[in-house]
């Protein structure tokens, strides 16, 4: 996911989520920038400090009005759009009741087999597995089905700054 963040020094700007949008504290953005490179993430590994990382995934959970769990009913490139169509409709339909919306993806989200997550961690593949069993088992999601994204909720002022694409980007994607 942090390779969808722009930085405002950034020359691919009319992509992505402008991380000014995410109305972070200056300690949280300079925590961000330190999370992005990837000699820090080996030294988390390295430690086995990571969980560290989900104490502020976790507060703000806590601390929202609600949680959205978006899921497809396969696993199929079309079911996948539908996820997606369904994630963009309700962003929309929350942000326009003055709802903030903020999602996340926990790296097991999108793993169905075990070759995804040993792909996504081989030291850590089984515990993701466990991770996403957990979680489908909490939510209530049947096998077979495929979660798109989960959104938090809160209220919560306007962003100060939008994320966007350019109008040439858009009629590229949807011409």
């Amino acid at each position: 996911m942090a390779s969808e963040l722009r930085w405002p020094d950034d020359q691919r700007s009319d992509t992505g989520i402008d991380v000014r949008s995410l109305e972070l504290d200056p300690a949280d953005v300079a925590l961000l920038e330190i999370l992005r490179r990837p000699d820090v993430m080996d030294h988390l590994l390295h430690w086995n400090a990571g969980t560290a990382l989900g104490a502020d995934t976790r507060r703000r959970i806590t601390a929202s009005s609600g949680l959205a769990v978006i899921a497809a009913p396969g696993t199929t490139l079309s079911d996948y759009a539908r996820g997606g169509s369904a994630v963009e409709a309700v962003w929309i339909t929350a942000q326009q009741h003055g709802l903030a919306v903020q999602p996340i993806a926990p790296a097991f989200l999108y793993a169905v087999d075990v070759e995804d997550f040993s792909e996504l961690s081989t030291p850590f593949g089984r515990e993701l597995q466990e991770l996403q069993s957990e979680f489908r088992r909490l939510v209530g999601m049947p096998a077979g089905t495929l979660p798109a994204l989960i959104l938090r909720l809160t209220f919560s002022e306007p962003a100060s700054v939008r994320s966007h694409r350019s109008l040439d980007r858009v009629s590229l994607l949807y011409g």
